[in-house]
This record gives structure tokens, sequence and C-alpha cells, in this order.
């Protein structure tokens, strides 16, 4: 008996399926902004900044950029460290040098709000 690879189908299903939950979130949040313009929901104006994205401070969009430079100075330390025969070490310092990087950025947040 031959085996049946099904590696090719499991990545398709993932890649349609992760574009059909992207695009039911768009559209179920235009639908809701639209409602929300309309005056067909009736919400506090609290709730309805925080359904439209307005309640955020502008220091959380320094998240990703915060994360994502801890992350590559972990990757850095990886490439200087690349001699050595140690997989485990390499998740280890990954894994611990973006969490310093949501440390820092927690506490900036803590700092600011």
């Amino acid at each position: 008996m031959t085996e049946l690879d099904l590696t090719p189908v499991l990545v398709i299903g993932i890649i349609f399926g992760g574009w059909a939950l992207i695009i039911h979130v768009i559209q179920s949040s235009r639908i809701k902004k639209k409602m929300l313009e309309v005056g067909k929901i009736d919400l506090d104006p609290e709730l309805i900044k925080t359904m439209l994205g307005q309640s955020e401070s502008s220091i959380s969009s320094l998240k990703c950029g915060i994360v994502g430079l801890f992350a590559g100075i972990g990757l850095l330390i990886i490439h200087l460290l690349s001699n050595l025969d140690a997989p485990a070490l390499f998740f280890g310092i990954e894994i611990i040098s973006t969490s310093l990087g949501f440390i820092t950025y927690f506490l900036l947040y803590k700092k600011y709000k």
C-alpha cells in the first residue's frame, strides 16, 4: 500500500481558512462600525469609543516595535552564537528576549498611563 501525503491539502486548507477568518473579522468590524454610525445600536459613548478603537493610548502603538526590537536582539545573539550546536539554547534565548520586550512594553505602558 502506498501512503497518501495530505500535506498540500492541509496547507491549502489552512491558507484559505486563514483568509476566510480575516475577511470575516474585517466585514464584521465594518458592519458594527456602520451600525454605530447610523445609530441602530444604543450603547454608552465609552463602549462605542472602545469598539471603534478610539480609547487606546498612543503608547500602545509601540508594542510591536519594542517586542520586535527585543526579538531582533535575540536573533542577533543567536547569530553570534551560531557556532554552538545547541538548538534548545537558541529557542531559550529568543523566548527570553521576546519576553523582555513584553515586560519593557508593560513597564512603559504602566509608567505613561
